[in-house]
């Protein structure tokens, strides 16, 4: 494999997405670039609204995931102190997938902030 394409297992993400993600988007990476500008939009909503009025949308894909992991590191970085949940949308439909329910349930147990 290209050097790079392995990571190591990180066992307690959450404790440091701040420091993790936003190392990323310093790097000078063509994916670094891109998230910095992701947590750029994330900060400006963060700079305009308090936390009680954003709520993001998640339905468990990997889009909605990735949306989620940034959030979370730009509150984390802008108020490392606070204790306060995130708040998320989940519509759940009709004909779901039972590995996206599991998902669902594993995310929010995982996450406490949530």
């Amino acid at each position: 494999l290209p050097a790079g394409t392995v990571v190591p297992f990180v066992k307690d993400p959450i404790s440091r997405a701040a420091a993790d993600i936003y190392g990323l988007a310093q790097s000078g990476s063509l994916l670094g670039q891109k998230v910095a500008a992701a947590l750029q939009t994330i900060e400006e909503c963060l700079a305009e609204y308090s936390l009680s009025k954003i709520c993001v949308g998640f339905n468990g894909g990997k889009d909605c995931t990735a949306l989620l992991h940034l959030f979370h590191a730009a509150v984390q970085r802008k108020y490392p102190d606070k204790k306060e949940k995130l708040q998320a949308l989940y519509v759940r439909i009709v004909m779901s997938f039972p590995e996206m329910e599991q998902f669902m349930l594993d995310t929010t147990k995982r996450d406490q902030n949530l």
